[in-house]
């Protein structure tokens, strides 16, 4: 896939993608746009649709016919890969290390908030840090903004949350808690459990997915393990990997594991332990249960599925909930104001956002006007250019920019979209295109290599990857994780857009003389998003390069 010595001189420093390579990742035989071969959008299309990437025909010697070609952007050479600027924060489900697209030495500072809300680490983890970012700023943010007298118990709340984590992550470790056990209450500040197995292994799916689409790299040599320390079970570099790259190589990824819950406090002391650590990017591709909107109404009984039995006002987890939604917003506020936090629109189809995206427009009590008007709000948009059909929100409610993902199938008032080749386009007799909008290509993206990852999930017999199935596995290896459909997968929704704006705003961060604040990497995006061609919807989707130019000019 590398043809780096049959690149002119003249093209810009990077690697050149090949779409005929025979390690190529299919991503269908529809031909869409982009596609010179027929062989489908190219693996990359993403990044070429952001503007990042150049898409250039190249002649084949070998048959004459045009050969589809990627070559690495101007943004690359840029970047100032030794600065402080390339770390990016994801307060998901974790991030396999041991990938090699994602190897061990591009995570730093990652913490497991789901087993412990202070923070805990496992022994084949990195060190503990020695110290970490002044956080008086988010402090005086919280007594310059809340204000009134109702906001007072909030403000008090959050700064003695902020003083309690702080100490506790800045106090050495004593060398017994280095060997707590679950049970374990009273071990210090942090619990490392060596005995535990690291849980990025088995669930963090989701969050490799989207590390990978902001920082992956082409792999490291096939005849050497890769280096630092992770928690996926590949200990051998993979043959079967691609020349595949993320929004941003030179990033570094924090992976932030919290709890799919309905807690809110995991994900604030998520946020501060990434500001505490110096990320220049915060990524959150996860929602969190909304309190507001589906408080019940008299004379109407479950109005709303997502209730639960926490989600009556007046009863004490409900008020406990909502006192810790209030810290949250409030620390989402504060820290979204000094570093860019990228959230994800959310994936209901509706015209408004879901929580916490819809707290950049929402009025709330402790708080004068929007909530967190700097958070960046991203939507999904697909290869046609058109909005997902499942993408929540719209440009003229909340929605920063649009970047590219997948497509869902839906016949309704608003769509019709349908595989016409699928169950829909064949029973209900539907006409073939017209109107037809539906995308069937998704995002590209790396998985955890084994039977954990999405592409191996259902694949119970593992003895069936064995050694004897030739041009199944790595040579000399076994295992599902040595398969060559374990290491990547389609991915898709409005995480995969939040990832790659993300990515896009690390590239920001890394070309910039000196650090974007949130609200300047926001309207850098609002000023250079581009619409796209013949579309009839608001869907403004991020520019890569415009952005680059208009920061160039801005210096």
């Amino acid at each position: 896939m590398s043809d780096t010595d049959n690149q002119p001189e003249e093209a810009p420093r990077g690697t050149a993608f090949s779409q005929n390579d025979p390690h190529h990742p299919s991503l269908g035989r529809d031909a869409g746009a982009g596609d010179l071969t027929g062989l489908g959008l190219h693996y990359l299309w993403h990044l070429i649709d952001i503007n990042l990437l150049n898409l250039v025909e190249i002649p084949s010697n070998a048959d004459a016919a045009a050969q589809q070609k990627l070559r690495g952007p101007d943004g690359w050479g840029k970047l100032h890969p030794g600065d402080d600027r390339k770390r990016v924060a994801i307060i998901d489900n974790g991030a396999c290390a041991h990938h090699p697209n994602l190897p061990g030495h591009a995570i730093k500072n990652r913490a497991d908030f789901a087993y412990f809300e202070r923070g805990a680490t496992f022994s084949n983890w990195q060190g503990w840090p020695a110290s970490g970012r002044d956080v008086g700023s988010v402090k005086d943010w919280l007594a310059d903004n809340l204000t009134n007298e109702e906001a007072a118990q909030t403000r008090q709340s959050a700064t003695a949350l902020v003083d309690e984590l702080i100490g506790a992550w800045s106090t050495p470790v004593p060398a017994a808690a280095n060997r707590a056990s679950p049970q374990s209450t009273d071990a210090g500040p942090l619990h490392r459990y060596h005995d535990l197995e690291d849980p990025s292994r088995r669930f963090a799916a989701h969050g490799t997915a989207c590390a990978g689409l902001v920082a992956d790299r082409p792999p490291e040599d096939v005849s050497a393990p890769p280096s630092g320390a992770g928690g996926c079970p590949t200990e051998q570099a993979n043959p079967w990997a691609i020349q595949y790259v993320g929004v941003n190589p030179e990033a570094e990824i924090m992976p932030i594991n919290t709890a799919y819950s309905h807690e809110y406090k995991t994900v604030t002391n998520a946020l501060l332990w990434a500001y505490w650590n110096d990320a220049a990017v915060i990524l959150l591709p996860r929602g969190l249960p909304d309190l507001e909107p589906i408080e019940p109404h008299e004379g109407i009984e479950d109005q709303d599925p997502r209730r639960t039995r926490f989600t009556t006002k007046g009863e004490p987890e409900y008020e406990r909930l909502n006192a810790d939604r209030r810290v949250f917003e409030a620390v989402l506020a504060a820290i979204s104001a000094e570093i860019p936090v990228v959230v994800a629109s959310g994936n209901n189809g509706r015209r408004e956002l879901e929580y916490p995206a819809c707290l950049v427009n929402r009025h709330g009590k402790d708080i004068t006007g929007p909530i967190a008007p700097d958070l960046i709000v991203a939507g999904a948009q697909t290869h046609r250019g058109v909005r997902s059909s499942y993408s929540s929100g719209r440009t003229n409610n909340g929605v920063t920019v649009y970047a590219p993902s997948d497509d869902a199938e839906e016949i309704s008032k608003a769509y019709s979209r349908f595989e016409r080749r699928g169950w829909r386009g064949r029973q209900l007799r539907l006409a073939p295109e017209e109107g037809n909008d539906y995308s069937p290509y998704g995002v590209l993206a790396i998985d955890i290599p084994g039977p954990y990852g999405y592409e191996n999930m259902y694949e119970q017999d593992l003895e069936h990857f064995d050694e004897g199935q030739p041009g199944h596995l790595a040579p000399g290896q076994s295992g599902l994780e040595n398969s060559p459909g374990s290491l990547y997968t389609v991915f898709g929704g409005t995480s995969a857009a939040a990832s790659i704006v993300a990515g896009v705003i690390s590239l920001l961060q890394c070309a910039a003389t000196s650090r974007l604040r949130g609200k300047d990497a926001k309207d850098l995006l609002i000023l250079t998003r581009k619409p796209q061609p013949d579309a009839q919807e608001d869907v403004l989707v991020v520019d890569v390069r415009g952005a680059l130019e208009a920061l160039d000019q801005a210096l």
